[in-house]
């Protein structure tokens, strides 16, 4: 036994020792967050993540809640924006119990954090626990364990739901309560003791077994305790306090294997990721243990970003975004798949083997041109084969000058060789690797430039360095013609960077400063787009092309990110772009990067494009970007133009400034949710009061927010929980009930109103991450926006209510001064009647009586006495008849017409007819209209009895087709100048028409008429 596990250790060293040798790959770049990012301390002791995303960061002067863009601190000074009482927090001791509750284990007491309220309990006194805490973890199970010491003895406990913990198990104290806890899959529970070393327990508390695996002096005691961890396979990690080393433990034999040995300093925190891959923590260095069996050590790299002395916790988010909290701050990297080949990488180079041309030959072997690093052609190796340096720059002289500048590369499947253009055309054997000159084109081209070069459909070559001097090759004759015949008319003698021949056999080119042309085969110009035309390039410089299976062109510029051209079933319609779409996509769209030197369509139809910042995926079906960076493998994040090949398998290559990268994309596009966004703050001004408020906004479910009618200006803070550069996010908004469309607001995680008008809104956002990658749900927020109080429906009633009671008091105190006035015209009539009309009656009747016995010199005088009483007395009755409120009706001015044309007509013997229309007998009317309409009348019979020698009058009264009309005609003939009245009667019934909006007409044909049309009764 003792032989097999000496091989077995042996072996394991072996194995241990071949993978260092090998890991001499391309490291992450971590980023680094620290105080001058805003961390409250720099000394982190632990790191949990909640349910909504946010990072809890537990640290030697309290905790702190990150979000990616801000930090919200709990703690005891004055800074805090949260209460925290305990301060110095223990290494890794901090979890998430459910999705509210955070436990965190500071000042050797336990608390728990209330993430919805941000109140704090003291467990260890809720509890009743005796001494201090020193140990809290959680298995995968969800069972939570913790260690106490009372100086006395220390206890292992389980806790069992409502603040009741369980004791399981004692052990001696001794000196210092050094302790750890670990549990396995099974939820089998190890604890690591002073005095008693690794005891063993099941999960309902029962002892398995004890051993002793490690022991160290302590100040002249004897300690057995050692840091644990286990994994997802059952395995127990042992980091022994008295050799700088890693060890596997067996318990079923109680022996262990030695994995690493000679480390810096001891093992101190463990993680296994979702990858499968172990990382150890110790105190200055990280080590990443592969499911192979792989051994990467990350110390350098970490170095690189952040000076720290200790870690003290690992960990991994949602997003597999390893946490590493140091003395100095935090470092987070991604724990990437191996989603890309890399070929010629030169590791730990920013800029290393800088590739161009790739191609494939007929047995599907790829070549690249590297033409700075390991300079000349190479065969990139395929599985278990390396890449191979076929022709190198420096084989002879004439050869470096052959292959200088060469970028463009063309495969020949006939005759299996390759062509390739810098100031002479090139042909590359590729049976014996040797390269000869074809032809040298007499100073045509100059090698300096890009020299573009295109295999059309008919086997010649299109080539050229400038627009102008395109040129056709026939390889098969050995000669070369301009490629326009007509001349180059008003082309520019611009550089050429790309040409490219479509399905429908159009030749495009792309130019360094005058866009992009279209020609057919006979050099004839059929279009030119620019960022002066309509539809418009995004820029003029043009270095990437591709046309898709759907037949639509891509154009890739250099700072206008991505053009895509819909082009027109008439192809006529190019000459003077109609017909056409065109689409820019740049990094507002989620491109990675502006400038786009490279496009090709996977076998699914999506967009690839190499910039000088990542790799974008154009996703067609969806319309995202995703974004792949050296974080994802990458050998480089800038990419090279002429530079990239999709081979006959559907796996696409791309050369860049640090070697060639080879995918599948069915193996790489799979889809990676963000959490949900999550708001994390609120914010408004009321300018009312000329306060603040600041809120910050817990893991409660989203309530309606209230907007007060003096609340100037409000906000919302919200956060994608994917800590990958935040910096580099992509957010959208839609105000529903305001705006009908997203807004893009690009990187920032907040907007803000001001003034909205009353009513109800839904605010939605939604984001994506620096890859495109878009959160799993949308934001939705409810706003309600309060009206003034003069615009609540009750002030409207209120108001409704006042104004009727205003109006009825009005119509009330209206209708009692109408009665008052009424009883008053009532009682003046009565009187005029009772006293004035017997007075003048009495005088009228006296003077009759002295009539008959006056002398003829008196009779005259006393004759004139009476008729002046008489017609006192008749105006009298008039006067009472039209201010006598018991008179108002249609009616009773009726019957006064009738009575007073009896009165005055028939002691002339003059008959009188009235002809009556529609009228509402029982309507009042003003007394100003019943007084106008009545002496109107009355004038109009004075006058005929008066001036007229007619025997008959015709009163018309009444509504006649849709008006009053009133006309008194009689039949008179006595010639026109003895109708004329010497006093003011006409005059007075035109005044008196003018007071009722009247019209009066007057004829003199056929007898002699008044007419007076109104609005009807």
């Amino acid at each position: 036994m003792q032989e097999k596990n000496t091989a077995n250790f042996l072996l394991l060293i072996l194995l241990w020792s071949m993978p260092m040798v090998l890991s001499a790959q391309r490291m992450p770049i971590p980023e680094s967050l620290t105080m001058q990012d805003g961390l409250g301390f720099r000394d982190i002791k632990a790191i949990a993540q909640d349910s909504r995303g946010l990072m809890w960061i537990g640290t030697t002067q309290g905790i702190e809640r990150y979000d990616g863009y801000r930090f919200v601190k709990y703690g005891s000074d004055r800074q805090a924006t949260f209460r925290f009482p305990g301060e110095s927090v223990s290494d890794e001791n901090m979890l998430m119990v459910n999705d509210s509750n955070l436990w965190v284990l500071a000042d050797e007491v336990l608390f728990e954090l209330n993430l919805n309220t941000h109140n704090t309990t003291n467990l260890t006194a809720a509890a009743g626990l005796k001494g201090g805490v020193f140990t809290l973890r959680k298995g995968a199970d969800g069972t939570i364990w913790i260690v106490t010491d009372d100086d006395r003895e220390q206890v292992l406990l389980q806790y069992e739901g409502n603040y009741h913990f369980r004791q399981v198990a004692t052990a001696q104290h001794l000196r210092m309560p050094f302790n750890d806890v670990a549990i396995d899959t099974t939820g089998n529970v190890w604890w690591s003791t002073n005095a008693e070393g690794l005891r063993h327990f099941s999960p309902n508390g029962a002892l398995l077994h004890t051993v002793k695996p490690d022991s160290i002096d302590w100040f002249g005691t004897k300690i057995y305790y050692t840091n644990i961890s286990t994994d997802s396979r059952g395995r127990l990690f042992v980091f022994p306090k008295s050799k700088n080393e890693i060890w596997h433990y067996h318990p079923e034999t109680r022996q262990y294997d030695v994995l690493a040995d000679n480390l810096s300093t001891k093992v101190y925190s463990h993680l296994e990721d979702t990858r499968g891959n172990i990382w150890f923590a110790m105190f200055d260095g990280l080590l990443r243990w592969s499911p192979s069996g792989e051994w990467t050590d990350f110390s350098a790299t970490l170095h690189n970003s952040l000076q720290f002395t200790n870690i003290h916790h690992l960990y991994e988010d949602r997003t597999h975004l390893l946490w590493i909290a140091t003395d100095n701050g935090l470092l987070r990297f991604p724990i990437a798949r191996d989603i890309f080949q890399n070929h010629l990488t030169v590791p730990g180079a920013e800029w290393g083997n800088a590739m161009r041309g790739i191609f494939a030959d007929n047995e599907g072997q790829v070549y690249a041109l590297c033409e700075n690093g390991q300079k000349g052609l190479h065969l990139l190796g395929k599985g278990q084969h390396k890449d191979r340096l076929l022709i190198s720059f420096q084989d002879s002289l004439p050869l470096t000058v052959t292959m200088s500048y060469a970028i463009n590369f063309i495969f020949d499947k006939t005759e299996n060789v390759a062509w390739t253009l810098n100031d002479r055309l090139l042909k590359i054997h590729l049976n014996n690797h040797q390269c000869s000159i074809v032809e040298d084109f007499d100073g045509l081209f100059k090698k300096v430039l890009r020299n573009p070069i295109c295999l059309l459909q008919d086997g010649k070559f299109l080539l050229g360095s400038e627009l102008n001097k395109l040129t056709l090759y026939d390889t098969k004759r050995r000669e070369y013609s301009p490629f326009f015949t007509g001349g180059t008319g008003s082309l520019p003698s611009t550089n050429s960077q790309v040409i490219f021949e479509d399905a429908h056999g159009l030749v495009w080119v792309g130019t360094i400063s005058e866009g992009l042309y279209c020609f057919n085969r006979k050099g004839e110009e059929l279009a030119h787009f620019t960022t002066k035309t309509k539809p418009a390039l995004s820029k003029d410089h043009v270095l990437a092309l591709h046309a898709d299976k759907t037949g639509k062109l891509w154009v890739g510029t250099f700072g206008g990110g991505l053009c895509s051209i819909a082009l027109p079933h008439d192809l006529s319609g190019l000459k003077n772009l109609t017909g056409l779409t065109l689409r820019v996509f740049t990094q507002k769209e989620g491109l990675s990067d502006n400038n786009v030197v490279s496009i090709h369509e996977d076998d699914e139809g999506n967009i690839w494009a190499g910039t000088y910042n990542g790799l974008s995926c154009y996703r067609v079906s969806e319309g995202v970007f995703r974004n792949f960076y050296e974080e994802d493998g990458l050998s480089s994040n800038e990419f090279n133009y002429a530079s990239s090949m999709k081979d006959e398998q559907g796996g696409l290559w791309f050369g860049g400034m640090n070697g060639v990268n080879y995918f599948n994309p069915k193996d790489i596009l799979q889809s990676e949710k963000n959490p949900a966004l999550c708001l994390t703050g609120f914010t408004k001004y009321n300018s009312q009061m000329d306060s603040t408020l600041v809120q910050v906004i817990g893991n409660q479910a989203i309530g309606r927010f209230a907007i007060s009618p003096y609340d100037s200006w409000f906000q919302f803070s919200w956060a994608l929980p994917n800590y990958f550069k935040p910096d580099k996010n992509h957010y959208y908004v839609q105000l529903e009930g305001l705006e009908g469309d997203w807004s893009y607001l690009g990187n920032t995680p907040f907007v803000r109103y001001n003034k909205l008008p009353w009513g109800d809104y839904v605010l939605r956002v939604k984001g994506s991450d620096s890859k495109g990658n878009w959160s799993e749900t949308e934001l939705a927020i409810p706003i309600t926006v309060q009206p003034f109080f003069y615009q609540r429906w009750w002030f409207y009633l209120l108001a409704l209510g006042l104004v009727g009671g205003v109006g009825y008091s009005v119509a009330r105190y209206r209708h009692h001064r109408l009665l008052e006035m009424e009883r008053m015209r009532t009682r003046i009539a009565s009187d005029l009647h009772d006293e004035v009309g017997s007075m003048l009656s009495g005088l009228s009747m006296q003077a009759e009586l002295l009539e008959m016995n006056a002398t003829e010199t008196d009779r005259p005088r006393i004759e004139h006495i009476g008729d002046i009483s008489r017609t006192a007395v008749s105006k009298m009755r008039d006067l009472v008849w039209s201010i006598d409120s018991r008179r108002d009706k249609v009616k009773n001015l009726l019957e006064r017409m009738q009575e007073q044309a009896t009165d005055l007509l028939q002691p002339q013997d003059i008959s009188c007819h009235f002809l009556l229309g529609d009228l509402p007998l029982e309507k009042k009317l003003p007394v100003d209209m019943r007084q106008h309409l009545f002496l109107i009348f009355k004038e109009a019979l004075n006058n005929v009895t008066r001036h007229s020698n007619a025997t008959e009058v015709t009163v018309r009264f009444g509504n006649f087709d849709g008006r009053l009309e009133m006309s008194i005609h009689d039949n008179g003939d006595l010639p026109q100048k003895d109708r004329v009245s010497t006093g003011l009667g006409l005059s007075n019934m035109e005044m008196r028409a003018g007071k009722l909006g009247a019209k009066l007409e007057v004829e003199r044909s056929a007898g002699f008429t008044i007419l007076l049309t109104m609005k009807p009764l």
